[in-house]
């Protein structure tokens, strides 16, 4: 029966698959989610500029990047029209563009930049905590927006954020980073968002002169 259902599943996607239209694709996401519990993991390809998924396949190594590029030649389309690709910052996923499309331009995506900031953040509370006691139990307040704050966590942030803490600097730098993304419409909002992020973030990095700060 299990048989049964997975051929009739794939003969519907292969029969909508041919009815797309893939010939006007220049930007694709790569993302990568787990299949079932464990490490049985899946790249996903979608299309950016329509909401529409492009093509599936078990793994997350470098030739899935190939498998992607053939799969959209079958119906057609041309997969060297691909210009621009968002991913997360899987070595694998790089390799793979660099072996078998070089000519496109990469950019990580907000989730996982954010992400390797907010561990960055992490490290240090975890550094810090040793020597500053009161960064006990606070460790998700710096992990989270602080619009999603409870009023528990509202009343210490205000009383740590007077001292000259590592943790709180990097906080700031944390926010900094988000706001940019979510300012940003285009790549050309972004640069200079970033720009400025990266001006007023320098000094605030550990061992940087503070005395030009400005408090969160």
């Amino acid at each position: 029966m299990e048989a049964l259902l997975v051929t009739l599943c794939q003969a519907y996607v292969d029969q909508a698959h041919a009815q797309e239209d893939f010939s006007t694709i220049t930007s694709v996401g790569l993302d990568e989610t787990a299949s079932r519990r464990g490490h049985n993991y899946m790249s996903l390809f979608h299309d950016l500029d329509a909401p529409r998924g492009l093509y599936a396949c078990e793994g997350r190594k470098a030739q899935v990047v190939a498998q992607f590029a053939d799969a959209l030649e079958a119906p057609g389309a041309c997969a060297e029209n691909i210009g621009a690709v968002c991913m997360d910052m899987s070595a694998s996923y790089q390799a793979g563009m660099c072996e078998h499309r070089p000519w496109v331009a990469i950019t990580f995506d907000e989730f996982h930049v954010i992400q390797l900031v907010n561990k960055a953040v992490d490290e240090v509370c975890r550094q810090e905590v040793k020597r500053a006691l009161e960064l006990r139990c606070t460790r998700y307040i710096w992990l989270k927006d602080k619009h999603a704050w409870s009023n528990r966590q509202k009343a210490p942030f205000a009383e740590l954020k007077c001292r000259n803490l590592k943790t709180h600097r990097g906080f700031r730098i944390q926010e900094m980073l988000c706001e940019s993304f979510h300012n940003a419409q285009s790549a050309a909002q972004a640069e200079p968002l970033l720009d400025r992020w990266y001006q007023l973030g320098a000094p605030l990095l550990p061992g940087a002169d503070q005395s030009g700060g400005q408090d969160a």
